[in-house]
């Protein structure tokens, strides 16, 4: 593997949203004044868990996946045990955290271990939801939201109440709203595949005002629950996305370019 695929491959598979899970657990701490030490090492139990269900979740190669992603398909396909491999490692890391983090927590129970695993059940349905415009999306910001609300209570043992709950919803909303704006420029392709998602069934001109409205209502929500510090890092996590989308956008368009023929 060259360095250029590597890259390729790191940026593809989207590694960067395990870096972006823990800015969420971290602004969600802040917002409900929980100090970060108190959530110690239960910061990379998101980072872990992301790695695993989104590496498996590239591995998979859907219809649409060839359509809307040929070269990163055809990096997935070319290095599948190294992904494998390192999918593997991942969640043997998740799953020692999280046994340990229960040990460790007071007033944390057996039980959050299988609580833990219901992002992996979820995940086993995920293809599925793809079949109603908007269930994926959903689906997919409500996992989220679980892992960072879950995330902080593993880890120090607090008891979910309204702010957790105001957190969850504004996760969910946020996430769901990133998940429909990445499918706008791919709606030709979801379409074909049968696969369609509301940006697919009702163009960018209706997709895009829902996005801003709900990242805005989420935005609004969480600095009702924590004020202007937990805001503040929404926002950077919001910039942080943006800025990783547009790297991942040109090195699929590179990667398209070297892997071509004429190149």
């Amino acid at each position: 593997m060259n360095r250029a695929e590597l890259l390729d491959l790191i940026t593809l598979i989207n590694v960067w949203l395990s870096l972006s899970s823990v800015l969420m657990v971290v602004a969600s701490a802040i917002a409900i004044g929980v100090e970060l030490w108190a959530v110690g090492v239960g910061l990379l139990l998101p980072s872990l868990l992301v790695f695993v269900v989104y590496t498996q979740d590239r591995r998979s190669v859907d219809p649409e996946d060839e359509i809307n992603h040929p070269y990163r398909t055809r990096l997935v396909e070319r290095y599948k045990r190294t992904l494998v491999a390192s999918e593997a490692v991942a969640f043997l890391g998740y799953q020692t955290l999280l046994i340990w983090l229960v040990v460790m927590t007071p007033d944390v129970g057996p039980v959050f271990i299988l609580l833990g695993q219901v992002p992996f059940v979820v995940a086993l349905g995920y293809t599925r939801s793809k079949r109603y415009p908007g269930a994926d999306s959903l689906l997919v910001g409500a996992t989220w939201a679980y892992v960072v609300v879950f995330t902080i209570t593993v880890s120090t043992g607090l008891v979910p109440g309204p702010e957790l709950l105001g957190l969850f919803v504004a996760w969910l909303v946020m996430v769901f709203a990133g998940a429909e704006a990445r499918n706008i420029p791919h709606r030709q392709g979801d379409r074909e595949s049968g696969r369609p998602s509301i940006a697919s069934r009702f163009g960018p001109r209706r997709t895009r005002p829902l996005e801003v409205a709900l990242k805005i209502s989420g935005v609004g929500l969480i600095w009702v629950i924590g004020g202007i510090w937990a805001t503040l890092v929404v926002v950077v996590w919001l910039l942080f996305l943006l800025l990783c989308r547009r790297v991942e956008r040109d090195r699929e368009v590179a990667g398209r370019v070297r892997s071509s023929p004429a190149w």
